[in-house]
């Protein structure tokens, strides 16, 4: 996997964890659901793709206005490092 792919899509997950309302995340949320759905045959891990979801999970739910959004971003970043971890990134 491609780092740039990875750092554009982890860009990606933090807009939708720091949007100001749930409905403001829509759009990123759509865009990294299709953008990880594009990625399942190049994961072929499914541990590692489900950390994946987890990520996306935990970002909807830190978005908008929530009172333990530092919980959910943790937890996100927590299974992003998980992800980052067992991939093989590419230069």
């Amino acid at each position: 996997m491609n780092k740039e792919i990875l750092e554009n899509l982890w860009l990606d997950i933090e807009k939708i964890i720091y949007s100001r309302t749930k409905k403001d995340a829509q759009f990123s949320l759509n865009k990294v659901k299709y953008e990880i759905n594009q990625m399942k045959s190049i994961i072929n891990d499914p541990y590692l793709f489900n950390k994946l979801n987890s990520v996306l999970i935990y970002a909807e739910e830190a978005s908008g206005r929530v009172s333990d959004k530092e919980h959910w971003k943790s937890c996100a970043v927590q299974d992003w490092y998980t992800f980052t971890s067992g991939i093989k990134i590419n230069k």
